[in-house]
């Protein structure tokens, strides 16, 4: 799809429906006895919640009740908590308040007191490295993907030899690839500069919004997101479900049976899933190994998990995975089998295939592995296949 329409002027199949209003978003769902619910953000930049007063906010006929921090499974720093007693930023949640309507929710939002302990802010993130100024945040100053949360300090030299340019000390993360002193000796030109931009997020036609509900044990939501895949495993974390875990039990119909400390390692647990009836040949292990680092591609590698299915269920497989947005390959024909492909969250890539037609297609069954036999799409490669096999 991507080399169909890359460079070319289209017309989105569901822009129509968004321009005219014809189109559903999360906002213009209801379900009967649904609350709503709003949130209150911080007034200050950064400062910590001293009390909550909610009496007069109780009084607001159609209030239901809040969440506060301490209700909430909040991800761990440097991640951005879903609600926050001590806010570092002006707008940042520190409540989310229930009523039977929309005007009753925002009538008793008013009605809530906080009172505040103002603490230092910074508008420019450099001030927050310099030395003889306070960090940004109670907890530290640096944090990202991939960046633990901490408190880096540059020195006054970093600052006071800058003149002009940006101030440049040690940073919270480095990495090279390749030989950089002889790439920059190499290059014809070589700019080294500072630049400054704003970010800017998204501004979507539909509001940030959501509704869900628990139905038939599953959690229901309507989201505006511009992926229905990409926010499931901080959804699944949020209610206290492992990412892989939802993918295993409510996609693949598996079921956890027993876990087990992993060999080698007392700290970390194997997780057994079983398929079907289950036993040594329908069992799913696995190991948590947080620490590990992500595999590279090449030899030693796993390229992908497998996992068979009846011709006759093939196709059941695909539309499942197409009910449940879960963006995948779509039907692959691998000529002796046929394929779906799509990846866990943790970045696994999953196969689902089929028994058939079989590797019988197109050599008899007793002559298999007597020559080299491969599918029509890799034959006009054959030559250079075969250059690169060793003889057994």
């Amino acid at each position: 799809m991507a080399h169909k329409h890359l460079g070319q002027d289209f017309i989105p199949h569901d822009v129509v429906a968004k321009v005219t209003g014809e189109a559903k978003f999360a906002e213009d769902f209801r379900v009967d006895g649904m609350v709503f619910a709003r949130l209150l953000g911080s007034t200050h930049p950064h400062a910590r919640v001293k009390s909550i007063d909610l009496s007069a906010a109780e009084q607001v006929p159609g209030y239901v009740g809040v969440l506060l921090p301490a209700d909430v499974m909040n991800p761990p720093p440097p991640n951005i908590p879903l609600l926050t007693d001590e806010p570092g930023y002006v707008g940042a949640p520190i409540l989310l308040l229930a009523a039977d309507s929309e005007t009753a929710a925002h009538d008793a939002l008013e009605k809530v007191k906080v009172v505040y302990e103002p603490l230092p802010f910074h508008v420019d993130p450099l001030a927050s490295l310099h030395p003889d100024r306070p960090d940004a945040r109670s907890d530290g100053n640096i944090g990202a993907a991939g960046v633990d949360l901490a408190t880096l300090k540059w020195t006054a030299e970093d600052f006071d030899g800058a003149g002009e340019r940006m101030p440049m000390g040690k940073a919270a993360q480095e990495w090279t690839y390749g030989d950089v002193e002889a790439g920059f000796a190499q290059a014809k030109l070589v700019l080294d500069e500072s630049f400054v931009h704003a970010s800017n997020s998204h501004h979507s036609m539909e509001p940030r919004t959501a509704m869900a509900y628990w139905q038939n044990g599953k959690c229901i939501l309507h989201v505006s997101s511009q992926s229905q895949s990409f926010i499931h495993p901080a959804l699944a974390g949020m209610i206290g479900i492992a990412p892989t875990d939802l993918v295993l039990t409510t996609v693949m119909n598996m079921r956890r049976v027993r876990d087990y400390a992993s060999a080698g390692n007392g700290r970390s647990q194997t997780h057994v899933y079983a398929m079907g009836e289950g036993g040594p040949a329908a069992e799913l292990h696995v190991a948590v190994e947080p620490g590990l680092p992500v595999v590279e591609p090449g030899a030693g590698g796993v390229h992908h998990v497998a996992f068979r299915t009846p011709d006759a269920e093939y196709q059941a497989w695909a539309d499942r995975l197409r009910e449940l947005r879960i963006p995948s390959s779509g039907p692959v024909d691998r000529y002796y089998f046929r394929s779906l492909y799509f990846r866990e969250p943790n970045g696994i890539l999953f196969e689902i295939a089929s028994d058939g037609p079989g590797f019988a297609a197109d050599e008899p069954l007793e002559r298999l592995g007597e020559k080299l036999a491969l599918p029509p799409f890799l034959e006009p490669k054959r030559r250079q296949i075969e250059a690169g096999l060793k003889p057994l």
